[in-house]
């Protein structure tokens, strides 16, 4: 009765004021959402010269609400209004004039690249292929970093000399065949193409280029089936034309999508797995009575949980939360959450690292942040800490050097020197006592996380270009070589990259805070306020996020999969935006021709 009642009183008044009643929580939703990228971006941009804060916050608060909150408050819905005109129902086609071309041209690419059908996925991964060969050929035989290069050693026999000294935890020499302290699915993939190259042609060269070019192909097929599922799913024909040609031209796609580095693996697998995210949601869970579609979604979450180790904390909570909401088919969406949970916390250590003779990694990776944390405190607190307090953090990062090995920027200095030999027990009492300072002073910990990851909340560095190989000229192989004859090549290459940082406005896509903040929070705002059925689909992106907080320092590499996918998730927007105008238009069948069998 009372809610009859509210809408009979809301009824009662004038027009614009219901319209200014309905729209409200909506504003100040994105009034909210903006005022937070806001504050993570003025505050790291005082953090960001050498994460110390430079100037008083009181003189950038104004600053920001006039420079970036007013403006941001005119633009977004601009953004989403335009979003909303282009995915209306498309116009009668124009009989003659540049128009009509335009329109004959777009249905073109339309039918050739996005329609579902096999040869039109075809037809788009060889234009991006094409698109992206520039980088590939530059950056022969394959850019990566240390990491990966560290990776390949472990797959030569113990004892050879390509092989450097293993290492798993801080303070403590590994004697094993491999360590996981990467990956060990990475590594025995890296390894293999790299050892058997070596092997046949006595050069890492040849495989380390046959598995870039493999990954970005792999990422290309990905790129084009979503696009044409997005398509055949009512994303409108201009956006998703823009929305291709963008990751064929931007050099981050390009430039990233050979990059032999753990992240891109793993992005490249995240892209297909994402999509097949947005049919369950696109069909409200019932993409996943499709057996194929099912085996196809255990297997891409399996790969991501092996492929990096934030991978199953995003994979488990998603297809539970899947679960709950899609109660129709709940256990098909909890079987890729459980068969991850038992490949790596069951089989992997007690099968495959002792049958392989994998030294597990240390802990220090995932409490890095909080370390970090706690070494800002110390510095700047340590004085008002109690002995107990003192004693606690010792334990677990020897606290009289701690000071000294702090670094704002980035958290290894920190991290790899902690006490490995701590017990559950005293782990268990710094985390207490972390918690306790945290809620003494947020501040700290606030300025500790921004201050190496500034780069992700505010655009004040670019996303790097990779160009290094680790051959002999980086302190690695003679194995590997980039070859002279290139040189000019990867010269242009920079030169190209460079110039689209330099691009005013579009420059910006040539940094992370748009692909990590700004288009998943405005898609969040729109999905609550205006669509919500599909709000499901922010659970991955929301994950994807945490994990980047958990980075050790500001590297674009570690915002990968949200860099790749951000394009399909201004596609969804569009999807969602079409069923609106559908409804609204009464037509709200000729969507739903596509919902109970994806691959139709």
């Amino acid at each position: 009765m009372a809610e009859i009642q509210r809408k009979s009183d809301q009824r009662a008044l004038p027009p614009r004021v219901q319209r200014a009643v309905r729209y409200a929580p909506c504003v100040l939703l994105m009034l909210a959402f903006i005022v937070f990228a806001t504050f993570l971006g003025v505050y790291a941009s005082a953090l960001a010269s050498d994460g110390w804060i430079r100037g008083s916050l009181d003189e950038l608060v104004p600053l920001a609400a006039v420079g970036i909150v007013i403006p941001a408050a005119i633009i977004v819905p601009l953004l989403a209004k335009a979003l909303r005109r282009i995915s209306r129902p498309p116009a009668p086609a124009p009989q003659a004039g540049p128009r009509a071309v335009a329109f004959r041209l777009a249905a073109t690419v339309d039918r050739l690249a996005f329609s579902w059908r096999f040869r039109a996925v075809v037809f788009a991964t060889l234009i991006l292929m094409l698109c992206w060969s520039f980088w590939i050929v530059a950056f022969y035989p394959g850019s990566m970093i240390y990491d990966t290069y560290y990776q390949i050693t472990q797959f030569y026999p113990r004892g050879d000399e390509v092989r450097i000294e293993l290492w798993a935890v801080p303070g403590r020499r590994a004697y094993a065949q491999f360590s996981d302290h990467h990956p060990i699915f990475d590594t025995l993939l890296y390894g293999w193409f790299a050892y058997t190259s070596d092997q046949l042609t006595g050069s890492w060269n040849t495989g380390i280029f046959i598995f870039s070019v493999l990954q970005a192909l792999g990422t290309a097929i990905a790129f084009s089936v979503a696009f044409a599922y997005l398509r055949h799913i009512g994303a409108p024909r201009g956006l998703t034309i823009g929305l291709f040609a963008t990751v064929c031209v931007v050099p981050v796609f390009g430039g990233y999508a050979p990059v032999v580095i753990k992240d891109m693996l793993f992005s490249s697998i995240y892209v297909a797995w994402f999509t097949m995210a947005i049919a369950v949601v696109h069909t409200r869970g019932d993409a996943l009575r499709s057996m194929p579609f099912l085996f196809g979604n255990i297997v891409l979450a399996l790969l991501l949980v092996l492929t990096k180790k934030t991978g199953i904390y995003i994979v488990i909570p998603t297809m539970v939360v899947y679960a709950v909401v899609y109660r129709r088919v709940w256990w098909r969406s909890l079987v890729p959450a459980v068969l991850s949970a038992a490949l790596m916390w069951g089989v992997m250590p007690n099968v495959v690292f002792p049958a392989l003779d994998v030294v597990p990694g240390g802990r220090q990776e995932m409490l890095g942040t909080l370390f970090q944390q706690t070494a800002r405190y110390v510095a700047l607190h340590g004085v008002e800490m109690s002995a107990s307090e003192r004693r606690a953090i010792d334990d677990v990062l020897v606290v009289d050097t701690l000071n000294e090995r702090y670094q704002p920027e980035w958290a290894d200095s920190v991290k790899y020197e902690y006490n490995a030999s701590a017990t559950d027990e005293q782990i268990q009492e710094y985390l207490k006592v972390w918690a306790a300072q945290g809620l003494l002073h947020p501040e700290v910990y606030v300025e500790a996380t921004l201050s190496m990851l500034s780069g992700f909340a505010f655009p004040s560095e670019p996303i790097q270009l990779r160009i290094e190989t680790w051959d002999e000229d980086h302190d690695g192989t003679s194995l590997l070589r980039q070859p002279w004859q290139l040189e000019g090549l990867r010269e242009a290459a920079r030169d190209v990259w460079g110039a689209w940082v330099d691009i005013p406005v579009i420059g910006l896509a040539m940094t992370c805070p748009p692909y990590v903040i700004w288009i998943p929070l405005f898609a969040l705002w729109l999905f609550i306020c205006r669509m919500r059925r599909w709000l499901p689909i922010m659970m991955p992106v929301l994950l994807s996020m945490a994990s980047v907080v958990l980075s050790p320092m500001y590297d674009a590499r570690y915002a990968c999969a949200l860099i790749f996918t951000a394009p399909l998730l201004i596609a969804v927007l569009g999807v969602a935006f079409a069923e609106r105008e559908a409804d609204s238009a009464g037509n709200r069948a000729s969507v739903r021709e596509n919902k109970k069998i994806w691959y139709q």
